[in-house]
C-alpha cells in the first residue's frame, strides 16, 4: 500500500470508531441474538441492515464532490472542515450526555424492545437506525469526502469504502456472528456484556464521543 493509501486507512479508523462505539451499533444486535425468537435470522437481517445504512451513506459521500462538480481543493478543505467541526461536537456532545446521564440511562430502555421484533422488522430497523442517526451521518461524511479527495483511484476508494464500512460496522457484526458460529460458547458471555452496556451506555457513549472528537480534531490538524 502506498504511503498515501495508509495515511488515508488510518484517517477513517478514528471515524469507524464513532460508529463502533455507539451503543446504538451494539446493543440492538445484542438484544436480537439473546432474546429474539429467531436470534440467528433477526440479528443477520439487523446486521445487513446496519450495514447497508453505513454503506449507502459512505457511497453517497464519496461521490458527492463529482455530482456537484466540487473541485479537489474546495472537497478537501470542506471535509478538514467537517472533521474539526465534527470532532468539536462530538466533544460538546459528550459533555452534555455525561451530564446528563441519568437521564439518558432512562430514556434509552426503548432498546429492550428490539429483542421482540421479527426478522422481517429488524432489517429496515437497522438501516433507518443508520441513515437517520446525525453522528453516524457526520461520521460516514467525513470518511466519504475523506475518501474522494484521496489519490486513490477507482479501486482504491471502492477497497477505503469497504474498509471504513467493515471497521465501523464490526460493533454490530461480530456479536451476530459469535452468535451464528457458537451459541452456546458465547451466549453467557454476549448477556453479560448486553448488561454491562445497558448500564453504562451513558457513560461509554460520553468518553468515547470526547475521545474520539479531540483525536478527530488532533489528527486533522496535524495533518494539514
Amino acid at each position: 500500500m502506498s504511503g498515501d493509501g495508509a495515511s488515508v486507512f488510518a484517517e477513517l479508523i478514528p471515524l469507524a470508531l464513532v460508529v463502533a462505539l455507539s451503543p446504538v451499533s451494539v446493543l440492538p444486535a445484542l438484544l436480537l441474538v439473546l432474546y429474539s425468537a429467531r436470534p440467528r435470522a433477526a440479528g443477520l437481517a439487523f446486521a445487513v441492515g446496519w450495514v447497508v445504512g453505513l454503506t449507502t451513506l459512505t457511497v453517497l459521500f464519496v461521490n458527492v464532490p463529482k455530482l456537484l462538480g466540487a473541485s479537489a481543493d474546495t472537497t478537501s478543505s470542506s471535509q478538514l472542515w467537517l472533521r474539526i467541526i465534527g470532532g468539536a461536537v462530538l466533544i460538546v456532545s459528550g459533555a452534555v450526555l455525561w451530564l446528563r446521564r441519568k437521564q439518558a440511562a432512562r430514556s434509552a430502555r426503548w432498546l429492550d424492545a428490539v429483542g421482540k421484533l421479527s426478522p422481517a422488522r429488524t432489517a429496515p430497523i437497522g438501516l433507518v437506525l443508520a441513515l437517520v442517526n446525525p453522528k453516524i451521518i457526520v461520521a460516514c461524511a467525513a470518511a466519504g469526502l475523506a475518501i474522494a479527495v484521496a489519490p486513490l483511484g477507482t479501486v482504491g476508494r471502492g477497497a477505503a469504502a469497504v474498509y471504513f464500512v467493515v471497521l465501523a460496522g464490526s460493533s454490530t457484526l461480530l456479536p451476530v456472528l459469535a452468535h451464528v458460529v457458537a451459541a452456546n460458547r458465547f451466549d453467557h458471555v454476549l448477556d453479560q456484556l448486553r448488561s454491562w452496556i445497558q448500564r453504562r451506555q451513558a457513560e461509554i457513549s460520553a468518553v468515547a464521543l470526547v475521545v474520539i472528537g479531540v483525536v478527530l480534531i488532533l489528527t486533522t490538524l496535524g495533518g494539514r
